[in-house]
């Protein structure tokens, strides 16, 4: 499926702390990666999370990324530096989160993600 990515300045846990979003108390959930995913699976049980998350994103953002059905997308007209390529996936039972720090230089860059690199996942 299509897959909406981030790339921002700084990672998931940045952004989201700066933005005042609260991980709930009683929930068992241990990290910002983690509250996102179970709030995409199961929004009635977040109400409005998942949306704030993205609002925080992309405020945030440099640049909003979507992958094609392959998983693969471009990046264009974005300066050379490191960023943090962050999205959610409903992969698996739960979800994939990444907030994977990345290095861009000028002119063609192959970036790829994989579960291994997820910073929460289940």
């Amino acid at each position: 499926g299509f897959t909406e990515f981030f790339l921002v300045d700084r990672d998931l846990d940045q952004v989201l702390a700066e933005a005042r979003i609260r991980l709930p108390a009683n929930e068992g959930i241990g990290s910002y990666a983690e509250y996102w995913a179970r709030s995409v699976q199961r929004g009635y049980r977040f109400p409005g999370a998942a949306a704030s998350i993205r609002n925080a994103l992309a405020n945030e953002s440099v640049l909003r990324i979507k992958t094609n059905s392959l998983g693969e997308a471009n990046i264009e007209n974005v300066k050379a530096g490191r960023y943090f390529l962050v999205g959610a996936s409903t992969l698996g039972q739960v979800g994939v989160v990444w907030s994977k720090p990345i290095d861009l230089s000028n002119g063609v860059n192959d970036v790829s993600l994989s579960l291994r690199d997820a910073a929460w996942a289940e």
